[in-house]
């Protein structure tokens, strides 16, 4: 409960789903376990990046008319999750490495 004083509902969920999205990437770096992990994570930005800016131009632009800086947080966060995992998993394969 006193987490809606803080953050609303919306934002919320918008967190989590950014929190899963850098969660999975940093699985898939461990199964994958790339030579050039920020090559990979680049790829996966610019992947993410298109498809998040084509379906909010469909979805925003052309169908509903009601384009926002939400659209614009989305494609920010798209573009900068691959990268965080990327840094995470580079941390913590030196650490495991090192120990």
């Amino acid at each position: 409960m006193i987490d809606q004083f803080f953050i609303d509902l919306v934002y919320q969920r918008f967190v989590a789903l950014i929190l899963i999205f850098i969660l999975l990437l940093f699985f898939q770096y461990l199964i994958n376990t790339p030579t050039w992990v920020f090559r990979y994570a680049g790829t996966i930005s610019i992947i993410c990046i298109t498809l998040s800016i084509l379906l909010s131009v469909i979805i925003h632009v052309i169908i509903l008319h009601n384009f926002t800086y939400k659209s614009v947080l989305i494609w920010v966060a798209s573009a900068a999750a691959p990268f965080i995992s990327a840094v995470l998993y580079t941390l913590l394969v030196k650490a495991g490495k090192a120990g």
